[in-house]
């Protein structure tokens, strides 16, 4: 490509990026007006505009050849919760409605400047984000060591998978195929199946559902299309097969969902963001379609085409922002603040007793529900529970810091076949800030774990270059000379 025709491509990217901000904008403002009010819609759209500011320092938004993780989660936030806000506004009666639009508002500045805060405390520049997509994969320098950690995870994984099935009484999967129609009973089945089910591996069942599984998957089908052996193809193959499987047997929507959503990205990823449109049309069609046979057939006697997309368009662009509210309406008038007792692992590190925020507000919304219900809601809602409206700032400005520092780790490390596998799984699960605490999408959903099985994948390549570069230091020092504090490399037995 000319330099003339670079020039060009970055210009007309501009020009778009430019356009759909303005687009959202106007959006912002006419939907502000009809569900709030005419001053609210100034300020929304004033508030709006400085995050387009904000935002623009780290990230070019609507450049869909160059998505990023932060501008992947910012675009989902605006259509999750955002954008909803203004109709649960309008829903929803009584003082709280101010506060909780106030703290999504907030978050439009708080979690960009926190993405700002971590490029300047990494002395990371946006043009880097340009350099991850342009490097070419590098072949993982032990390619036998990838496969050994790579069995040594799946084994155990497939070995949890049988002992899963040998300890739920009833697989709501197949109960639900033998009595289509029955969604009340599957509900309760499905609680006990996973959130209710007794047994010693419980967290591991949910860590291997969550993080391990869809990383293997990824592993293999990078391996795979880099070197296109029979080897990585069957493993591919078998471990995808057996990910579904297990992921599908609670008949929870997401995590078959997110395997198929992740391969996508790992694609995008690999290809260097240049996918064509029916490709990223398959993809969308195949990520919906478990959550719309499920629907499908657990709704039997109601679910024409007009009732699952109701059903999922509900659950995917209103029902998100409507949970958020109702953090905001039971804390603290209802309750008082919990001050870090919803971060369960934070509370026994602490010695308190652990509040379970998501089954109190879920109860209270409705209480003639299930007992054991969970309602989830996006990062800002625990930050209300816990530390109220100062815990939401400050809260917005950490964790966008968190981020993009994950962001950074991913971006600079060789570009790899794991690397891209961790950053498709990094944007991926960090998505799920739209609809659950920070601390759980670190920990649980294992962003944390996942990076350092990255690291073991690859720890020898690492080893090995740092052991080249100091080579290469080697005749540069002379004998009674240190370098950096160490001894000197001339004279090992200092």
């Amino acid at each position: 490509m000319s330099q003339s025709e670079r020039t060009l491509g970055v210009t007309a990217a501009i020009t778009i990026d430019a356009a759909c901000w303005l687009l959202l904008l106007a959006a912002t403002f006419l939907l502000c007006a009809e569900f709030v009010g005419l001053w609210a819609a100034c300020e929304s759209t004033i508030v709006l505009g400085l995050s387009w500011r904000l935002v623009g320092k780290t990230t070019a938004l609507f450049n869909f050849r160059r998505v990023m993780m932060t501008g992947f989660w910012y675009l989902t936030y605006l259509a999750m919760i955002f954008i909803p806000a203004f109709f649960v506004f309008g829903d929803q009666v009584g003082p709280y409605r101010s506060r909780y639009l106030f703290a999504v508002h907030s978050v439009l500045i708080t979690v960009p400047t926190g993405w700002i805060l971590a490029n300047w405390f990494c002395r990371f520049r946006k043009r880097d984000n340009e350099r991850f997509f342009l490097a070419k994969i590098a072949n993982v320098d032990n390619a036998k060591r990838l496969k050994t950690v790579y069995l040594f995870l799946l084994i155990p994984s497939i070995i949890l998978t049988i002992i899963y099935v040998r300890s739920v009484e009833t697989i709501p999967l197949f109960y639900l195929l033998r009595n289509p129609g029955e969604y009340m009973q599957v509900a309760l089945l499905r609680e006990d199946s996973f959130k209710l089910l007794d047994s010693p591996f419980s967290y591991a069942f949910f860590v291997v559902r969550a993080a391990i599984f869809p990383f293997l998957v990824l592993v293999s089908l990078g391996c795979y299309l880099q070197t296109r052996k029979k080897m990585w193809r069957n493993l591919f193959i078998g471990t995808l097969a057996v990910a579904l499987f297990y992921c599908s047997l609670s008949i929870a929507k997401s995590p078959v969902a997110a395997i198929i959503a992740l391969m996508g990205f790992v694609f995008y990823y690999y290809r260097g963001g240049i996918v064509s449109k029916k490709a990223i049309a398959a993809c969308m069609v195949c990520v919906l379609l478990f959550p719309i046979v499920v629907i499908s057939v657990a709704y039997q006697d109601v679910a024409d085409v007009g009732f699952v997309f109701q059903a999922m368009s509900e659950r995917l662009f209103y029902i998100p922002s409507e949970a958020v509210y109702y953090y905001f309406e039971v804390f603290p008038s209802h309750h008082e603040f919990l001050h870090g007792r919803s971060i369960d692992k934070f509370a026994r590190l602490m010695g308190w007793l652990p509040f379970d925020s998501a089954n109190y507000v879920g109860m209270y919304e409705d209480p003639t529900g299930l007992e054991s219900v969970s309602d989830n809601a996006a990062f800002i809602a625990d930050l209300n529970a816990d530390f109220g409206m100062l815990g939401v700032l400050l809260g917005g400005i950490l964790t966008g810091f968190i981020m993009q520092w994950f962001h950074i780790f991913a971006v600079r490390r060789k570009k790899t076949i794991i690397t891209v596998a961790l950053y498709a799984f990094l944007v991926y699960m960090f998505w799920f800030l739209n609809s659950t605490s920070l601390p759980i999408v670190l920990a649980s959903n294992g962003v944390i774990l996942i990076c350092l099985i990255s690291w073991w994948f690859e720890r020898r390549s690492i080893l090995n270059h740092a052991r080249l570069g100091l080579e290469k230091l080697r005749p540069m020092q002379g004998p009674g000379t240190r370098l950096h504090g160490f001894p000197s490399l001339a004279e090992p037995g200092e």
